[in-house]
């Protein structure tokens, strides 16, 4: 069956989130969420300090400080998030107009798959690991935001549509 994207939605709007975070209103540089769920080091996130001259780095962290707000939430406020490409991010950037930084990963087959059919909606592009690891992501994330923007995807209403498929197929047995 040809489902449409199943996406998280924030419960709050874009410049809710972005006031709760501190972002003025009048914030030029992109906004990058470093979005590894655990998966970035301390002293990843001091090496990323030097980003900020040309970028705002949002992580984990900002997760931690602001319990109120969800991974989505912060995620709707962003020009880049830097993540692995699952299923579930990969939807959601292609919903809000995020662009995709990604370290490889072994063992993981449907990646190439997941990105490929992504390609219309979302701007993406691979970091090598030993720049991932090293802090050295300006030039990856200068290169990805040269791209053109993509139009959004429009057909982002998988919830609905699996809990009707669902409803239908109960009341029809």
């Amino acid at each position: 069956l040809d489902v449409p994207l199943i996406c998280a939605p924030s419960n709050i709007s874009k410049s809710q989130a972005r006031e709760i975070l501190g972002i003025a209103a009048n914030e030029q540089r992109p906004i990058i969420f470093a979005a590894m769920r655990g998966g970035t080091s301390p002293e990843l996130h001091a090496r990323l300090a030097t980003l900020s001259p040309n970028y705002l780095l949002l992580t984990e962290l900002d997760l931690a400080r602001h319990p109120q707000l969800s991974f989505w939430d912060i995620l709707q406020v962003c020009d880049v998030v830097v993540s692995k490409p699952g299923h579930g991010i990969v939807t959601d950037c292609c919903s809000l107009g995020v662009a995709l930084l990604h370290p490889p990963r072994n063992g993981f087959r449907e990646d190439e798959l997941i990105l490929s059919a992504s390609a219309e909606h979302m701007r993406q592009r691979p970091i090598p690991l030993s720049d991932y690891s090293q802090g050295n992501w300006k030039p990856h994330l200068d290169a990805l935001l040269a791209q053109p923007r993509l139009a959004p995807a429009t057909n982002t209403n998988g919830r609905e549509w699996v809990a009707d498929f669902i409803a239908s197929q109960w009341i029809s047995a």
